[in-house]
């Protein structure tokens, strides 16, 4: 402190002035020749990260021509329901009252289980929308003659993705109408993910109008690039939660109504009416597409592989009921997914999405101990 204070100069061991750094003309000239290369190389990239993305998406929203053939057919409550099991894991062949009951076609998908679980590529996709159709004997459903609703069972809902090929074998105009408690929606992903398909199946030209209901988890606070802004603004997705209002610019101009007209209340049949009174055309001109996850309902009503909802099985219930209504009993279809199994994947990718996505607690559960709740989640 004193010698700072005092008025004579410190002593330098060191020479005072600073080195001086000229570039030569050369210099810039290799500096400007990697600036360049390092954008024509960002540019490469970016360019064909784009013509693969633009490519595989267009290539979801190309489907076979609809025909008058394709008529649109209306069903009762009492005709029966074409029933199919997609066994990717095992959980529900286990499920003896849901076969013995219902008789189920089971397709024996095993093999394709682990690499489709959480996440896939668009290549296997493909080539897994192709196997489907070599199993069903048939690219699309609705072109059978056979007017009885499609029941589709498939197990854990890490394959939450693949009702988009059961979506996409529909050529008729229909509604659609997601339960669960994530988005789903999410954009901006090299490929498909069992939370970024609901997109896609809402922009297919099949589909006529969308509606998400039982969303309680907080990805929809998310940052607003990966949701979809235009369909949300446009009225092609309704989004109805549970009990929360969302927050973040990707809601701006989006009217937001909950299920609950408080987070104490039930869900109630007029708060429903008062909901789907807006859409009472739009139901009743189309059938209905039910894609249902059962991680939408509480952890007591059904054990799955990811967190849960907020919405009771009866709440959901009295949804269906209500939609089944305004929709004139035209049921088109059915998929539901949401048994709990033990998670087996392959590629080191796909484990780490398992290691970060889920949570332990949700997947530290007995097979044999969430085989009943599954069932009867499954037979209601």
């Amino acid at each position: 402190r004193s010698l700072m204070s005092s008025s004579v100069p410190l002593p330098l061991t060191r020479s005072a002035s600073l080195p001086v750094f000229e570039l030569r003309e050369e210099d810039w000239r290799s500096l400007g020749l990697a600036l360049g290369g390092a954008v024509a190389s960002c540019l490469v990239v970016s360019g064909a990260y784009g013509l693969y993305w633009w490519w595989n998406y267009k290539e979801l929203f190309l489907l076979h021509d609809y025909t008058e053939a394709m008529a649109l057919r209306k069903h009762t409550a009492s005709e029966k329901l074409r029933v199919r099991v997609l066994d990717l894991d095992g959980s529900v062949p286990k499920q003896t009252q849901l076969l013995a009951r219902y008789a189920p076609a089971v397709y024996d998908l095993r093999s394709w289980g682990a690499a489709l679980r959480i996440d896939t590529s668009f290549r296997l996709f493909w080539k897994y929308e192709r196997e489907l159709s070599t199993q069903f004997g048939c690219v699309v459903d609705d072109a059978d003659g056979d007017s009885r609703p499609l029941v589709t069972f498939y197990g854990s809902n890490d394959y939450h993705h693949l009702a988009l090929p059961l979506i996409r074998r529909f050529r008729q105009p229909f509604n659609l109408v997601l339960f669960d408690n994530h988005p789903d929606w999410f954009m901006r992903y090299a490929g498909l993910h069992c939370g970024t398909w609901f997109t896609q199946a809402a922009s297919l030209p099949t589909v006529q109008q969308a509606f998400h209901f039982g969303g309680a988890s907080n990805e929809f606070n998310d940052i607003d690039a990966y949701h979809p802004v235009e369909l949300l603004r446009s009225g092609k997705i309704v989004s109805f939660a549970t009990m929360d209002v969302w927050t973040g610019p990707q809601w701006d101009g989006v009217q937001q109504q909950t299920l609950r007209r408080k987070w104490f209340y039930p869900i109630t049949e007029e708060r429903l009416r008062q909901l789907l009174d807006p859409y009472r055309a739009v139901l009743a001109r189309y059938p209905l597409y039910i894609t249902y996850d059962k991680d939408v309902m509480h952890r007591t009503d059904n054990m799955q592989n990811w967190n849960s909802g907020k919405m009771s099985r009866a709440e959901s219930l009295l949804i269906v009921r209500l939609l089944l209504e305004y929709s004139n009993n035209n049921l088109l279809a059915v998929d539901v997914c949401g048994d709990f199994s033990p998670v087996k994947v392959h590629g080191l990718y796909r484990h780490w999405l398992h290691k970060t996505q889920h949570h332990h607690l949700e997947n530290d559960i007995d097979p044999d101990a969430a085989l009943p709740n599954n069932q009867l989640s499954n037979l209601e």
